[in-house]
C-alpha cells in the first residue's frame, strides 16, 4: 500500500496463517548489532494497517519481528533522504575475478544480474546469452489478470472484497 505520507507499507500473507507488515524506510543510526523495530514503527505500521483493512490488529497479535539491514550507495553532495536506492557494482578483472555488487533491493534484482554476468561473460564465455526477458517470474506465469483476480479471490475469500 502506498500511504499518504508517501512511505510503501507491505502486506504479504505468510505460510497460510500469518501476514507480514513492514517497510523499507528507515535508517539505521545505532549499532548494526543492535538492530530491530522501534516501538513507534510498531504504531505506525499498526495505525496505518487499521486505515485500510476492516480487520483491526493491535500489538497483541504481534508474533514475532525482525529487521534487515540493505545498505545505501552514497552520493556525494545528497541528503540521505535522497540517496537512490539503485545499486553499484565494482569489479576488478584479474586472473580471479572479484565482483561487488553494493544496494540493489528485490524490484532491481534481475537487472543487477544480468549487469553483473556481463560482467563476468569473458570469464564464463557459455553465460553470454540473450536476457530472457520472455522468462516468467515464480507466479507469474497467468494467462490474464482477470484469471489471476479469480484465482486470489477464490484462494483467499476469507480477506473479502
Amino acid at each position: 500500500m502506498q500511504h499518504a505520507d508517501g512511505r510503501v507499507i507491505f502486506v504479504i500473507p505468510y505460510q497460510g496463517l500469518f501476514t507480514l507488515i513492514g517497510t523499507t524506510v528507515e535508517q539505521v543510526k545505532d549499532s548494526l548489532d543492535q538492530i530491530g523495530i522501534s516501538e513507534q514503527e510498531i504504531d505506525y505500521l499498526i495505525n496505518v494497517t487499521n486505515q485500510y483493512f476492516r480487520q483491526a490488529i493491535s500489538r497483541s497479535d504481534i508474533v514475532h519481528t525482525f529487521s534487515g539491514v540493505r545498505p545505501l550507495v552514497e552520493e556525494a553532495g545528497k541528503a540521505m533522504s535522497q540517496v537512490s536506492d539503485g545499486f553499484k557494482l565494482e569489479f576488478e578483472p584479474t586472473s580471479l575475478p572479484f565482483l561487488s555488487a553494493y544496494g540493489g533491493k528485490v524490484t532491481t534484482y534481475r537487472l543487477l544480474a544480468k549487469k553483473a554476468l556481463n560482467k563476468l561473460t569473458q570469464y564464463f564465455p557459455k553465460a553470454n546469452q540473450p536476457w530472457p526477458k520472455t522468462v516468467l517470474l515464480p507466479g507469474g506465469d497467468f494467462d490474464s489478470r482477470e484469471f489471476l483476480a479469480q484465482e486470489i479471490t477464490a484462494r483467499y475469500a476469507w480477506f473479502g472484497t
